[in-house]
């Protein structure tokens, strides 16, 4: 959520306050060694043995001689110093430029130069092992560096319960001696504690001192006057979870992860330095007197929201929950190469926008550093060291275990251990909608909530989740009966609502009034069926786009147990049905267009995707260049939940293709409405063995590149990411097909070199039988007639008309 929309919806939120005086694969936990040039010296052949020569010399009578051993002299300890840590290795204080070298052994395993400040960072070095680092020509060097790893480097007890933190801005010292910038914000003075405690940790500006609320609507507005109500107005944290949680009685500590804000360190993506420093984190804060029961809750949206997955998988003891809201699940195949194809409208550009964040700082640094903050400054010198994530990811572009599984959701969340209420959205225009890869994975959990439902980014703070939000971190945080203020529901949420959304939806009713005690309240949230999704969110009042659904459906575990597959074939003119194509039937082609990977279907930045109606411009398809198949109009209400496999049979003129597919709704009143899409490089088309019928998970290993043979028929299953949505009896389900690009608001695509204008052909007869599958959730019946389109959130409308495939050339 902007930062500016925030202030302008508090800014009013403070006025009307006046009234009452008052934001794949296996898990392998180690880290990835770099490309070394390793020294390989080894025995050559025949040492130790005679040359084949007669001449030999007799020492029968002569004594025999004893050889001293021979001892390597040591290498000269460096001026420089080293500091040991998880995966990685600090250098401070070399002769600057020097190459300085990682050895183990005689073989290097990494090597870098020093910068300008003599510092140098090396990064994914083998952990559990001790190393020398040495000036690049032996001269001198430091022996017996420890490099560790997360588990086994833990500190004792008294190292957490050492550090003091007291309300404000402060430093938290982590295991490696690395201090990372926290802002503390209590919900009243420290001796009324203590309080139950929420965490949020991510490269943003969770530790901000110096923004707050001021300047809120460009005017230097002051909330001094509104606090004695809201206190924590006047002492604000700049993210939204944490501010949230600090207006509903939460002491908040917000922490930039190591490289980022007033942090040490160099900045990564969750390499395990910083999932380390979470576990301590957690731990340090949760030593403190002012937190209640000395257990910690973690919140957060996006990457703070990603990040308590990180952490929570390390299993720090004092953990007590975590929050995560509008999440990733493998952020790999899932968010930067879906289908095999390179996300450059926003993982790239999210990726080099955070990095340069980290390296350059977001300005507040600069205020904190000229107030005389001289540890703010001395963290800043390591930032030019952070990791290239651009290059990292180009170098890349196929799945390994120490490289894309390390930050693959599915290879750690079985390790998470406490309690998660967990949001996402189908149509998420940052996250995307794959992060249903997870669901099924969080076994070590003793009870994980999923609240799903249509919608953008910014939806995990919905009004109808904000109260279930809150009342999970009061049972498994505060341990108390969940409570609501009449002042925030009734104030502060229409006003916040209005802001951002547009619409000032009202919450819902607290249904926890009968409850009075954390044990009922506990037992009432577990009896509860673990996965609830929300049908056509901004459809549920009289203003289309309020973030508010029609109605709910509970299911027993992700992907629902009750689901029945549907298959419909792709027939010669262009339809949907139930039978197999005829022996005859053909086939149709698609020309591609690469210009078609750059255009998204939304210009008009991030911020205003999340008003009730965004200004969408989703364009109809060109002649030749896709192909639509439609089904006959429905008679009754088709209720799917889950993933639909689009299962083709292609050939094209040339080793490969890339193929959208796009799921869409043809309304009786002549509109059609976006449902889901999916995409496919077919170099990536082999699947994995965790795959389903649903579900095709394409392995990305580059052991299982494919090609495709020209004369040959080829099957390649592309899945759209998950979804719900019901549709009404009289509406007709719509496959689109086409060169990847236009039906995304944010998503655009590096297309591989291929000729513009390479042809695809699908087949549609016997011997190339397309279909689609589809997850059927039989008896769900939704109320009321169709939402007006637009209304759905996250679900752009468009005038329907009609399309004719250009049949094959042969």
């Amino acid at each position: 959520m902007p930062a500016r929309r925030l202030r302008s919806a508090l800014f009013i939120l403070c006025c009307a306050c006046g009234l009452v005086a008052c934001g794949a694969s296996d898990d392998d936990s180690s880290s990835t060694p770099p490309t070394t040039n390793a020294n390989t010296a080894g025995d050559s052949d025949g040492a130790g043995e005679t040359d084949g020569s007669e001449d030999t010399v007799d020492t029968t009578d002569e004594p025999a001689a004893t050889t001293p051993p021979t001892t390597e002299p040591a290498m000269p300890k460096a001026s420089f110093t080293v500091q040991e840590s998880v995966g990685q290795i600090t250098v401070r204080g070399a002769e600057p430029g020097v190459d300085l070298v990682v050895l183990d052994g005689d073989n290097v395993i990494a090597e870098a130069a020093a910068d300008d400040n003599g510092n140098v960072v090396l990064h994914y070095l083998p952990q559990g092992s001790t190393y020398t680092v040495a000036r690049a020509d032996r001269s001198a060097g430091v022996t017996n560096v420890s490099v560790s790893d997360v588990a086994g480097s833990i500190p004792d007890r008294s190292f957490y319960e050492g550090q003091v933190i007291d309300e404000g801005f402060t430093y938290i010292e982590t295991r490696d001696g690395t201090t990372l910038s926290a802002y503390v914000v209590l919900p009243g003075p420290v001796e009324d504690g203590p309080y139950p405690t929420v965490v949020e940790y991510s490269g943003y500006t969770p530790s901000d001192p110096v923004t707050g609320l001021g300047g809120l609507g460009g005017e230097g507005f002051d909330p001094t006057a509104f606090c004695g109500a809201l206190p924590v107005l006047c002492k604000a944290p700049t993210q939204v979870s944490s501010l949230l949680a600090g207006l509903r009685g939460y002491a908040v500590v917000g922490v930039n992860v190591r490289g980022s804000g007033c942090s040490g360190g160099a900045y990564d993506f969750f390499d395990d330095a910083q999932l380390a420093d979470g576990y301590d984190v957690i731990e340090t804060v949760a030593a403190q007197p002012w937190v209640k029961g000395n257990k910690v809750g973690m919140v957060g949206l996006s990457y703070p929201g990603i990040s308590q997955l990180f952490v929570a998988s390390t299993q720090p003891p004092s953990l007590a929950a975590i929050a995560p809201l509008s999440i990733t699940g493998d952020n790999g195949n899932g968010v930067i190469r879906p289908g095999g194809l390179l996300n450059v409208g926003f993982a790239t550009s999210w990726a080099e926008a955070v990095s340069t964040d980290a390296a350059e700082g977001e300005g507040w640094e600069a205020e904190v550093i000229a107030a005389g903050d001289t540890q703010c400054e001395a963290n800043m010198e390591l930032r030019n060291h952070g990791v290239d994530l651009i290059a990292r990811i180009r170098d890349n572009p196929w799945y390994t275990p120490e490289i894309a599984g390390r930050v693959d959701g599915r290879t750690f969340v079985d390790k998470i251990n406490v309690p998660v209420y967990l949001t996402s959205q189908w149509q998420d225009e940052q996250t995307g909608g794959a992060f249903d890869v997870i669901l099924d994975k969080f076994t070590s959990s003793p009870y994980a909530r999923f609240d799903l439902a249509n919608g953008a980014h910014v939806d995990g703070y919905a009004p109808y989740r904000l109260d279930e939000w809150k009342a999970f971190l009061d049972i498994y945080v505060a341990d108390e009966v969940p409570n609501f203020d009449p002042l925030f529901s009734r104030i502060v949420v229409p006003v916040l609502y209005d802001a951002v959304f547009g619409v000032a939806p009202e919450l819902p009713d607290n249904r926890w009034t009968e409850v009075s005690t954390v044990e009922e309240a506990r037992a009432k949230w577990e009896s509860e069926m673990p996965v609830k999704v929300t049908f056509e969110s901004g459809a549920g009042t009289s203003s289309p786009g309020s973030p508010v659904g029609t109605f709910t459906a509970e299911f027993a575990a992700w992907p629902p147990p009750e689901t029945q597959a549907t298959r419909w074939y792709f027939q010669p003119d262009g339809s949907l049905g139930d039978d197999l194509p005829p022996p005859d039937g053909g086939a149709s082609q698609f020309a591609r267009d690469n210009s078609a990977g750059e255009r998204t279907y939304y210009e008009g930045g991030t911020g205003g995707l999340f008003a009730a109606l965004p200004p969408y411009d989703w364009r109809p398809e060109d002649a030749g260049k896709a192909l639509v198949f439609e089904a006959p109009a429905l008679a009754d209400d088709l209720a799917l939940v889950g993933n639909a496999s689009i299962d083709l049979w292609i050939k094209a003129d040339a080793d490969n293709t890339d193929i959208e597919v796009v799921l869409s709704e043809i309304r009786p009143d002549g509109t059609e409405m976006l449902v889901q899409t999916g995409f496919l490089n077919t170099e990536y088309r082999v699947t994995t063995r965790e795959s389903s019928d649903f579900l095709a998970i394409p392995s990305a290993l580059e052991i299982d590149r494919a090609v495709l043979d020209p004369e040959a028929w080829t099957l390649a299953r592309i899945s759209t990411h998950a979804f719900a949505h019901v549709f009404r009896a009289g509406s007709q389900l719509r496959i689109t097909l086409d060169t990847p690009g236009d039906d995304e608001p944010l998503w655009a695509w590096e297309l591989p070199d291929r000729p513009d204008g390479l042809l695809t052909v699908v087949g549609h007869n016997a011997d190339a039988p397309s279909s689609i599958l589809l997850p059927v959730i039989p008896g769900l019946d939704a109320p009321g007639d169709a939402a007006p389109c637009p209304s759905l959130r996250g679900q752009p409308c468009r005038p329907a008309v009609d399309f004719a495939n250009t049949p094959a050339d042969n």
